[in-house]
């Protein structure tokens, strides 16, 4: 079943990048489920768009310790909703 998301949401699939857009935006993901994967959805702002643009590029920086903090607790996210989609309780 495919979970109905705000039209002005920017989808992102790729839990590395959701990560770091996450920590550059100071925001976390709602995650909704497309089909058997966990999408992580941001706002499709101004910001947004600049946050990616000076990822891709470099420009921005940050802490390697948050990013994994923020990459293992995204994925924890990700782990618990697949498994409340599959019927078991999460961790």
């Amino acid at each position: 079943m495919k979970q109905k998301t705000n039209p002005k949401n920017f989808k992102i699939a790729d839990l590395w990048l959701a990560s770091a857009l996450a920590l550059t935006l100071k925001v976390d993901p709602e995650l909704t489920t497309d089909g058997d994967k966990v999408v992580f959805n941001f706002p499709f702002t101004v910001e947004t768009l600049k946050a990616l643009d000076g990822l891709s590029t470099g420009e921005i920086k940050f802490d390697y310790i948050s990013y994994s903090e923020k990459f293992r607790n995204l994925k924890h996210q990700m782990m618990n909703l697949k498994k409340l989609r599959a019927g078991s309780a999460p961790a």
